[in-house]
């Protein structure tokens, strides 16, 4: 019930509250949250299937969901850092190996910027929130590419959680010209048929960013990168496993959709572009002409 009226407090009624109790809110918030963290870890660790319940992973989605909307109401006023702090907060548990807290934070940090998407939000409210989560970007993509290199052999689960992750914060504008690493760590996750549709999405998400026009040399290093995949694609399509070619085709139609004029460009200017672009249409229409099932 305490986690109930907590998360009705900050989704419908925070025009209700005083200033002078963001502090007092806050504080319980991160309290249930440590408090649920402690509990999942105790049960993960026995014979019982908590975790994976439905009971507990509403509680999660809930107690996340309150945290990200308390976090986009107080920032930067109330709360300048919300960020780094929830980052540091689980130092102590990710210190020491610990997948489940981690998990945890992964998914308060996918939560938030969601949140930011569908909260009703005034313009300028929703742009002085955007320009902080951006400045937040420095901390939260080297995490990010940080959990995936460390964990990309070890545990799925959080390599799985840390690409929504950057699906979902890329909305920021992450410069172009810094993504490398990380797109170089998505494409890595490739050969795990459990990351592909996650990795897919992540970077037609990067690709399709309205401030991507401004990098058009990086936008040709991506495309360099992501047009080998046209080789996983036709061997799913030689196998007729359509649904693992879709992710892999969206991403090459996003690019193709995002950057028409840019690509234009390039099969003009130089024989490079040219051979790049060209891959890159005849990839597309090879999908186009294939026998599937319609749509």
């Amino acid at each position: 019930i305490g986690r109930y009226i907590h998360y009705q407090q900050v989704s419908r009624c925070w025009t209700e509250l005083s200033s002078e109790r963001y502090d007092e809110l806050r504080k319980r918030l991160l309290e249930l949250l440590t408090s649920y963290q402690v509990i999942v870890a105790f049960f993960a660790c026995s014979p019982a299937t908590f975790f994976s319940a439905q009971g507990p992973k509403i509680v999660l989605t809930r107690i996340c969901v309150a945290v990200s909307g308390l976090v986009i109401h107080s920032v930067p006023e109330h709360w300048p850092q919300p960020i780094n702090d929830l980052i540091s907060m689980f130092q102590p548990q990710l210190a020491s190996g610990q997948i489940r807290p981690l998990t945890l934070l992964l998914e308060l940090l996918t939560v938030i910027p969601e949140e930011f998407s569908t909260l009703l939000l005034s313009s300028q409210r929703r742009a002085v929130v955007r320009n902080s989560f951006c400045g937040s970007l420095g901390s939260v993509m080297p995490f990010l590419l940080g959990v995936m290199e460390r964990h990309s052999s070890s545990s799925g689960e959080a390599t799985l959680q840390a690409c929504k992750c950057v699906q979902a914060w890329v909305q920021f504008g992450l410069p172009l010209d810094s993504c490398t690493p990380i797109v170089d760590r998505l494409l890595a996750c490739v050969g795990d048929e459990e990351l592909q549709e996650t990795v897919m999405e992540a970077l037609s998400s990067l690709i399709s960013h309205p401030d991507t026009h401004k990098y058009p040399a990086n936008l040709m290093e991506v495309l360099k990168k992501i047009l080998p995949l046209d080789s996983l694609m036709h061997q799913y399509m030689s196998e007729g496993s359509y649904e693992m070619c879709l992710p892999v085709l969206s991403l090459f139609i996003t690019f193709g959709e995002s950057h028409s004029r840019l690509l234009i460009d390039w099969a003009t200017s130089s024989s490079e572009g040219r051979d790049v672009v060209l891959r890159l249409v005849t990839t597309i229409l090879a999908a186009s002409s294939c026998h599937a099932q319609f749509p």
